[in-house]
């Protein structure tokens, strides 16, 4: 098996830092033979001189896995010309994998994308990040992961301490989609723990659904682009505040899901919500949809219940009551049913 190489630190970006290089990764055309992948180095202000000439040099390889041994392998990147962006010095690379391994609960392959910065002929920072490639979308009203339907079943953490995550993360499975918050006060102590548990679930094949509020230090472009650098973050979800920001986020969340959160005992949204990929239907405990919802909206929508003790037995239970809710008044389309199933 693959050594373990040493995951890099996760640093909170609301809290000043030294610049740092940033990398991401944009999965594109990809099928079970090939995949394209960008992969952007973003160098921040002030990391190269006035009038000095910086230079990326990068190679990507893998996989590596917890639960699977293949044949590494190990591809440079190629680069275009460098780029001015906002956030700062930009080289935008493209990398083509032949026979791709994938990203999934049960199968959690990785690569690694390491490099130098290079000014003036100088190498002066290195990188190394450690990736996941994730096939993740929508297919009509259903959740498809990797070529097949995926029905997400969560149970709900609230906003775990780093001890109690990393612990849950050890003890959980790979069927079981856990659902986590970040907190809206962010101090450097609360919130380095909570990137390094992301990485860890990355490692070992941990699903998870991160809820986001209006302080939280992931409602940011930033932010957002940070957690969907964890293939382990399938989805993010956004309350009613946070819907207008969804359009811009889009553009930097990859195949990472944006979901809006709404309440089950009112109406569905009746306009288009930018950005947004599904519906997190919000229950009180042991309550059901109100009829409006037995016809389905227009986009995949995953039932969240309330529940003091949450079990994965809950989510089975939940799902039960659901099949039985669609067999009484007006029924819903035959062909329809919810994207997944929550629980607490």
């Amino acid at each position: 098996m693959t050594a373990e190489p040493a995951s890099p630190a996760f640093v909170p970006f609301p809290v000043a830092e030294q610049p740092r290089i940033v990398v991401r990764t944009q999965l594109g055309r990809a099928d079970d033979l090939r995949a394209e992948l960008e992969v952007k180095v973003i160098v921040p202000p002030g990391m190269v001189p006035s009038g000095a000439e910086p230079a990326v040099e990068a190679a990507i390889s893998g996989p590596e896995s917890i639960r699977s041994t293949t044949l590494p392998v190990r591809l440079l990147v190629r680069f275009a010309p460098l780029r001015e962006t906002p956030a700062g010095r930009a080289f935008t690379g493209r990398v083509v994998l032949t026979e791709p391994a994938y990203w999934t609960a049960e199968l959690p392959m990785r690569y690694r994308v390491a490099g130098r910065l290079f000014v003036d002929g100088q190498p002066v920072a290195q990188f190394d990040e450690a990736i996941g490639l994730r096939r993740l979308g929508i297919r009509g009203r259903s959740l498809w992961l990797d070529g097949r339907r995926w029905v997400p079943r969560g149970l709900a953490c609230g906003r775990p301490t780093a001890a109690v995550f990393a612990d849950q993360l050890a003890a959980a499975d790979g069927t079981t989609v856990m659902v986590v918050e970040l907190p809206a006060v962010s101090t450097e102590d609360d919130h380095l723990p909570f990137w390094n548990c992301l990485a860890e679930a990355d490692r070992l094949g941990r699903p998870l659904f991160v809820r986001l509020t209006a302080g939280s230090p992931g409602a940011t472009a930033e932010g957002i682009a940070r957690l969907a650098r964890h293939p382990a973050v399938m989805a993010v979800v956004l309350p009613a505040e946070l819907f207008a920001a969804a359009a811009e986020w889009k553009r930097v969340a990859g195949t990472m899901l944006l979901a809006a959160e709404v309440p089950g005992d009112q109406p569905p949204p009746t306009a288009a919500l930018p950005g947004i990929d599904l519906l997190v239907v919000r229950l009180a405990a042991d309550a059901l949809p109100v009829d409006v919802w037995r016809a389905p909206a227009t986009l995949p929508a995953v039932v969240w219940q309330a529940a003091a003790e949450p079990t994965r037995a809950d989510c089975d239970r939940l799902q039960a009551a659901l099949a039985g809710w669609r067999l009484v008044g007006e029924r819903p389309p035959a062909d329809w049913d919810w994207a997944g199933f929550l629980i607490g």
